[in-house]
């Protein structure tokens, strides 16, 4: 995947997780973890490798997670004021 394509899809996301890092992780960006499922599906038959895939995306999804539930809560604070 062209690196042009590897940004946050809400750059807005980026400044209300301030803090928050994707770095170190297997999956580090919502190309990576289509790519990764990707892989998951192909891989059926290696239990193993299947079990890491998985792990890593649950560790890809709850970052993103986390996320969104901080630019939820700048959002609600910005629209208190």
């Amino acid at each position: 995947m062209p690196e042009k394509c590897r940004r946050p899809a809400m750059p807005c996301c980026s400044l209300a997780a301030k803090g928050m890092s994707y770095e170190g992780m297997e999956i580090g960006d919502g190309g990576a973890a289509m790519e990764a499922y990707q892989r998951m599906c192909e891989c059926a038959d290696d239990p193993k490798e299947l079990a890491k895939i998985r792990k890593d995306l649950l560790e890809y999804c709850k970052q993103d997670t986390l996320a969104m539930v901080k630019l939820l809560e700048v959002i609600v604070e910005k629209a208190g004021k």
